[in-house]
């Protein structure tokens, strides 16, 4: 459950319960940037290709449709368009996650 939970506030954008959020970073400062990446989970992606349309910049498609995600942070710039291509994502595959 509390993966689901962790999935779900990652896919809204925020954080989970207990974590930090409110655009506040690592020592809880507001300002501080944290680069968010894709990433995508092969075994729940079906191949649909909504992310690959929503997203060209950063993911492109491998020979039987599948997402091949660009390596590294996820522009600023960018970064509107990546929380869309994830909340579309049918099965929940794609995710825009934070290291910290």
């Amino acid at each position: 459950m509390a993966a689901r939970s962790l999935r779900r506030a990652t896919r809204e954008g925020g954080a989970s319960e207990g974590g930090r959020g409110g655009g506040r970073g690592p020592a809880g400062e507001v300002g501080s940037t944290v680069s968010p990446q894709l990433r995508v989970n092969p075994i729940a992606c079906e191949a649909h290709g909504l992310c690959i349309e929503l997203l060209p910049e950063l993911i492109t498609a491998d020979p039987w449709g599948y997402p091949i995600i660009a390596p590294g942070p996820v522009p600023p710039g960018l970064l509107p368009l990546a929380r869309r291509a994830v909340a579309a994502c049918p099965t929940l595959a794609l995710l825009l996650i934070t290291d910290d």
